[in-house]
């Protein structure tokens, strides 16, 4: 079991993964390490359902990050069909370039204008380069969340030492 840091000033953040395969367990394992409060959709009937079950109301009221890791194409459609209209600080995806555009193709067709907004909303899941295993490739996808993390904690405490009252106002 792996217990939480309380030295750590900031809350733990939610990590959302959809994926069923060893991949996802693997993220699910060293997320947790690293101060990330984990809900995996793993079972066939969660990510078959996603469309159906998994209903907008159920998505999450604060920002929470997301990955799609999920082999199947409908799954990974059916998946950010739902999850691209919520709450997410980031949200990525783990498809190569081909299969990125094909669910871009077709999340556009239902529902998106353009893939543009796509392409701001859903972030490629870059495991490093001669990544051969399943927990290099784990260990790369949770560097991206946490250098993704730090980056808005970066944003949030230069943002609070504004004395602009203009800019004050846009950030609450």
């Amino acid at each position: 079991m792996v217990t939480r840091d309380t030295s750590n000033p900031w809350p733990a953040e939610h990590l959302w993964i959809a994926g069923d395969g060893a991949l996802a367990r693997s993220v699910l394992r060293l997320a947790g390490m690293v101060d990330f409060e984990v809900s995996l959709f793993d079972r066939e009937s969660d990510l078959a359902n996603c469309g159906s079950d998994f209903t907008r109301s159920k998505l999450p009221a604060t920002p929470t990050l997301g990955l799609v890791l999920a082999d199947g194409l409908e799954q990974q459609v059916q998946v950010l069909g739902e999850w691209v209209t919520g709450n997410f600080a980031f949200l990525g995806l783990l498809a190569n370039r081909a299969r990125r555009a094909a669910i871009f193709s077709r999340l556009a067709e239902v529902q998106f204008s353009s893939a543009d907004k796509l392409d701001r909303l859903v972030k490629p899941l870059a495991p490093g380069l001669g990544t051969v295993s399943t927990e290099e490739m784990s260990i790369s996808i949770v560097s991206q969340l946490i250098q993704n993390r730090c980056d808005r904690r970066i944003s949030h405490e230069a943002a609070s030492r504004i004395r602009s009252p203009s800019l004050i106002k846009a950030r609450a």
